[in-house]
């Protein structure tokens, strides 16, 4: 029986999806970078065909699907932070370029995240040397990518630029 909530029909568009996304993400990059300088055709058509390249490696749309869900959730609670930003400060009109570089930071910790996820599972195999709950600490890797470890460090480095972001205010005191 077909439901609202049956969404498995979408599974035959997540080329398109990867394709749109991994478009969308390259552009974006390239438009907050301004490594083109204020030619908005450039970045687009080098977007473009960075995606066709993506879309033709398994690997690199199997990678997509992994982290994608994970940076659209980053993205949401940016954009969560941003407006609450500009109903707390009404003068933050637009992002820094130190928060810029701190979306961009994460951004590229969420890939570099699913990409080495994806080698290490297609290295080691299904069931290689793990006990019976699915885990083997005597590597360094999987202490390091085991899902607690992770978090502990994305909690940290929240810290971290926070803490950066705070103190960065240029000295000034509220008396």
């Amino acid at each position: 029986m077909a439901t609202f909530l049956d969404i498995t029909g979408l599974e035959h568009f997540s080329s398109l999806f990867v394709f749109l996304f991994s478009w969308a993400l390259i552009y974006a990059v390239f438009m907050l970078t301004k490594i083109f300088g204020d030619n908005k055709v450039l970045p687009a058509l080098v977007a473009f065909l960075v995606s066709i390249f993506v879309l033709l490696s398994p690997g690199a749309v199997s990678i997509i699907r992994e982290i994608s869900p994970w940076i659209a959730i980053m993205l949401i609670l940016i954009m969560l932070t941003l407006t609450a930003m500009k109903v707390l400060i009404p003068g933050q009109e637009q992002m820094t370029m130190g928060a810029r570089g701190v979306v961009l930071l994460f951004i590229l910790f969420i890939i570099v995240i699913g990409v080495v996820v994806k080698i290490r599972a297609r290295v080691e195999g299904p069931g290689e040397g793990s006990n019976e709950d699915g885990s083997d600490y005597s590597k360094t890797s999987n202490v390091l990518l085991n899902p607690k470890m992770l978090g502990m460090i994305l909690l940290l480095a929240i810290g971290v630029f926070t803490m950066a972001l705070l103190t960065a205010g240029g000295g000034t005191s509220h008396s």
